[in-house]
């Protein structure tokens, strides 16, 4: 959080942070067989310098930008994070409509669970029509029901 928001500060002026090692770090971890964890331990240098510049009041613009850009190679989005809240809404309410469907597919599995208790007891009673019923409605459905010697299965096609 404190990198994030320091990245959202404006840098004293003077002589910047030195970045061209981070930078040929970086990209030769990268270059090795993609070496993301010694390539994102660069980001945490970085970083860590960014803040040590910004407690002793030294220029570290440079360094925010070079920070950002490695990052964004890896798809880190460094941003503050009032931003990133409004920038999930969107993604917060797809979140949210799924945390209900999940209530609607357990729902569907205590339905269909019941459904096939009741074919079940059709199928004891030798009710074979009735039995085909269920499944012949189900499979109109799009669910298909698949019998073994361990019981009965279900999938949506």
């Amino acid at each position: 959080m404190r990198a994030a928001s320091i990245l959202q500060e404006v840098s004293p002026a003077g002589e910047p942070l030195p970045v061209n090692d981070e930078r040929m770090k970086f990209l030769t971890a990268l270059n090795d067989d993609l070496n993301t964890p010694r390539a994102i331990a660069v980001l945490f240098d970085l970083a860590r310098s960014i803040n040590r510049a910004h407690d002793n009041k030294k220029p570290f613009k440079e360094a925010q930008n070079l920070l950002r850009e490695l990052a964004n190679v890896l798809g880190f989005t460094l941003a503050d994070p009032k931003t990133i809240k409004q920038e999930l809404g969107p993604f917060q309410t797809l979140l949210k409509e799924y945390d209900e469907n999940k209530g609607q597919k357990e729902n569907l599995e205590d339905i269909l669970g019941t459904l096939l208790e009741i074919r079940k007891d059709l199928r004891q009673e030798k009710k074979w029509a009735a039995a085909d019923r269920i499944r012949d409605r189900l499979s109109d459905l799009g669910i298909e029901l698949q019998d073994s010697s361990g019981g009965t299965t279900w999938k949506i096609q």
